[in-house]
């Protein structure tokens, strides 16, 4: 479980994160706002899945951002 994914805070959020948000909408097709859910998820991926990618390969992984703070 990651606890941590709220960057800078509040409706700020850096260039990687936008420009994660925005890959993101590209190849996927899902729009995530850049204040919580889009923040939410560039940190699970970053903490979680980049951290140890084998053991994701190939597996159903469920991402489950509930809200803000």
């Amino acid at each position: 479980i990651v606890h941590q994914g709220k960057g800078l805070g509040y409706a700020a959020s850096t260039k990687e994160e936008l420009g994660f948000v925005t890959q993101f909408s590209l190849e996927t097709g899902i729009v995530l706002d850049p204040v919580y859910s889009g923040k939410a998820l560039y940190h699970f991926f970053q903490n979680v899945v980049l951290k140890d990618p084998e053991t994701y390969k190939g597996k159903n992984v469920l991402f489950w951002h509930t809200g803000g703070n």
